[in-house]
């Protein structure tokens, strides 16, 4: 039993450490997500103000004389195109930017997700072995009890009393919400004085396995 409490605490303790890990790595890259996208967006808005600028920059020099020559003419176009496909170019850089970080931050969800659902396992295990401790705890109570030779009344009180705060065998339960489609299928159930377990073999009961718990 001493080793079932150690066992307990020890993941109590894994638990907390998994919580604490996964909160601080979350923080820590969706804020480097957000700072790299702030980057993104300014050298976006630099280089839209500078084509802009060098736009309005050739019209007013443009409109200061009357008379332009057509090699004059074809230069500023080659410019301009020149300008609109490097700006062209920073867009497409841009959005492949954001599609990589919409990637990187849909990987860190679905980590956040795997480690929720191994929060999820270890404090079912936790539940599981609480049960069990309450268990042997009981079964400790009624040995002290017949150690002490007390009176048989107060020794079938005692069973009385363990056989209720704990219940455990096969129970059938539905396998679907459609019973007459999909059936019915056993799962073996224990019952603590605080919460219902569920496993689907004895064996992973053993192995503090439930597939799911429901509190009383």
């Amino acid at each position: 039993m001493e080793q079932l409490i150690k066992d307990n605490e020890e993941l109590k303790t894994q638990l907390t450490i998994i919580q604490e890990e996964s909160k601080k790595n979350f923080i820590e890259e969706l804020e480097k997500l957000r700072k790299q996208l702030k980057q993104e967006q300014l050298l976006k808005a630099q280089a839209v103000n500078k084509l802009a600028e060098i736009m309005n920059r050739k019209d007013n020099t443009t409109k200061g004389k009357s008379k332009v020559s057509s090699a004059d003419l074809r230069r500023k176009e080659k410019e301009c195109r020149k300008l609109q496909q490097e700006l062209t170019q920073e867009r497409e850089k841009y959005n492949q930017e954001v599609t990589k970080w919409q990637k990187e931050l849909q990987e860190l969800q679905s980590q956040v997700v795997d480690e929720n659902a191994s929060k999820l396992r270890l404090q079912m295990e936790l539940d599981s072995k609480d049960s069990e401790i309450e268990q042997l705890q009981g079964k400790l109570t009624n040995l002290g009890s017949e150690t002490a030779s007390l009176s048989s009344a107060d020794n079938d009180d005692t069973d009385i009393y363990t056989q209720e705060s704990r219940l455990e065998g096969w129970l059938s339960v539905p396998n679907k919400q459609n019973i007459r489609r999909h059936g019915w299928k056993k799962q073996y159930v224990v019952v603590s004085s605080k919460k219902i377990f569920f496993y689907n073999s004895e064996s992973d009961k053993q192995n503090t396995d439930p597939i799911l718990i429901i509190n009383l």
